[in-house]
């Protein structure tokens, strides 16, 4: 129940990525087995562990004990740490989806449980905060529910049992790195985006003038504080030779 929760094809609209391997090997780096392995570890310790895995331990134990109070605070402090508005809407999409998802399969004794965490949620409804809940309601461990968050899984299905050949699996598996790879790409646009937006709130607001020049020394940033203290528009001024 947990892997299909966190299943990429589960119909709540989420998906998994790389975190940024491909970029990684693109950019040259040498990534054997046992640096591949040494990258992740790394990652989930400094970013995953105390981050989202955090908020759905947080969420399953108030949700177990149906306090409330707890799991309203853990919720809104989940959406806080989204530094970036599509981080914050996507994430509370994905968790309302997920809302759904868990309430047309549970079953009678588990749907108190999850109607207790989408009426305690309300409009707040950050994705590892549901997942938390969910968990908790389905009566998974609160470890068991953040193991299961950080993975993701490509099933296949077959309409009578059969063995699957070779020449299938290789394919399968083929399907999944482009996939991967496609959505990291996907997910590396993002990060972009947001990364653009926080640098533009920052600038906009900035009581310096600040400039920026490419290689060829030619304009291609200009904040407003540079506009007002050149009387120069930065539509003008981006381009130009300095």
């Amino acid at each position: 129940m947990l892997f299909q929760l966190a299943d990429s094809g589960f119909p709540a609209g989420g998906f998994a990525h790389s975190d940024g391997v491909e970029g990684l090997a693109g950019c040259g780096a040498a990534l054997d087995a046992a640096g591949l392995e040494r990258l992740l570890a790394a990652h989930r310790r400094l970013s995953l562990d105390g981050g989202d895995a955090w908020f759905v331990r947080s969420a399953h134990e108030a949700a177990a004990r149906l306090d409330a109070a707890a799991l309203a605070l853990s919720a809104r402090d989940d959406l806080c740490s989204r530094g970036a508005s599509e981080q914050r809407r996507a994430s509370l999409a994905l968790g309302r989806n997920l809302l759904r998802a868990a309430a047309a399969i549970a079953l009678p004794a588990e749907e108190a449980g999850i109607a207790w965490a989408a009426a305690t949620l309300g409009e707040t409804t950050p994705r590892a905060s549901v997942f938390g809940a969910v968990s908790a309601a389905f009566g998974a461990a609160a470890g068991d529910a953040a193991e299961a968050y950080l993975y993701g899984v490509l099933a296949v299905y077959s309409s009578a049992p059969r063995a699957w050949r070779d020449d299938e699996v290789q394919t399968l598996a083929a399907l999944a790195a482009a996939s991967s790879a496609s959505v990291a790409n996907a997910e590396l646009y993002q990060r972009v985006a947001e990364e653009k937006e926080r640098s533009g709130a920052i600038l906009a607001n900035i009581a310096d003038g600040i400039v920026a020049v490419d290689r060829e020394g030619r304009i291609v940033l200009w904040n407003a504080m540079a506009e007002q203290i050149t009387g120069v528009p930065a539509s003008e001024a981006r381009g130009r030779l300095v």
